[in-house]
């Protein structure tokens, strides 16, 4: 045995991914209209880049991500956070897989302004994580959040992520796979950020 991680099966082995209040799932081209009633939401964009999608960009969205199979690489996997109480989506999470090696991930986040404050996006975030670097074989993760976003850190942190850095209005945050812990001399380097 090499010490070295198992080779990723794929960001979507493994799931949906059932937590005791959500559901996180391939998207259905179904929930475009749920993705369309929060990701517009000016509390959800404010600390966002780029606009928000209109009806069409986020139907090329949904179906786009509803047909990945997880072994992609240099692309954004997103999955849709179902409320298991009403079957409605509340958001998203999702990871930019690069490629290279060794396997990583850039984890991201949005949830409905309706569902802030209650801890769905900690439960959420917590499970895809826990997924990529368990199931899914990745050996780190990132996560870059606006400097003015509270909420995002207080997330990011409770998922057990480091902050790294702070620049140009964004803290890179990182959580590494128990082979390789952050402060770990031997790990140092293999979890770069992702370039914007």
């Amino acid at each position: 045995m090499t010490g070295r991680p198992p080779a990723p099966v794929g960001v979507r082995a493994g799931t949906p991914l059932v937590t005791p209040r959500l559901v996180v799932r391939s998207f259905r081209v179904a929930d475009t209209a749920d993705l369309l009633s929060y990701q517009d939401h000016p509390d959800v964009r404010r600390h966002l880049p780029g606009p928000a999608m209109d009806a069409a960009a986020a139907g090329r969205y949904v179906a786009a991500q509803a047909a990945l199979t997880g072994a992609e690489v240099d692309a954004w996997h997103g999955w849709a956070v179902e409320l298991r109480a009403t079957g409605r989506v509340i958001g998203d999470v999702g990871v930019w897989v690069p490629a290279g090696d060794p396997p990583r991930g850039d984890v991201g986040f949005q949830l409905a302004p309706s569902h802030h404050r209650q801890g769905f996006a900690t439960e959420a975030v917590s499970a895809l994580c826990d997924h990529l670097l368990g199931t899914a074989g990745l050996v780190c993760l990132t996560a870059g959040c606006d400097a003015a976003n509270a909420g995002s850190q207080a997330v990011l942190r409770a998922v057990g992520m480091t902050a790294l850095v702070s620049t140009g209005g964004t803290v890179r945050f990182e959580l590494r796979g128990r082979a390789h812990p952050v402060g770990d001399p031997g790990s140092q380097g293999t979890c770069p950020t992702r370039s914007a």
